[in-house]
């Protein structure tokens, strides 16, 4: 399935660019609004590495927010 972001841009695979997406994740990096959302896609192939891309940055998000209310 081919995926386009907000802005009308082809999503494509983190490992190896396939724009033929089976599986994708959204994630937001710390202080930004949804329409700046990451897009982490994944092809058939590549569907478990891809979510462990998505579940890396959703640990720095939140290392990131903790350090800044100061915790």
């Amino acid at each position: 399935m081919r995926i386009t972001n907000y802005y009308g841009d082809v999503q494509t695979c983190v490992v190896c660019k396939s724009e033929e997406i089976e599986k994708y994740n959204v994630y937001t990096p710390p202080f930004a609004d949804a329409i700046n959302s990451r897009w982490i896609c994944g092809c058939k192939d590549h569907t478990e590495e891809a979510y462990k891309v998505f579940l890396e940055k959703t640990s720095q998000r939140m290392d990131t927010l903790m350090r800044s209310s100061g915790s």
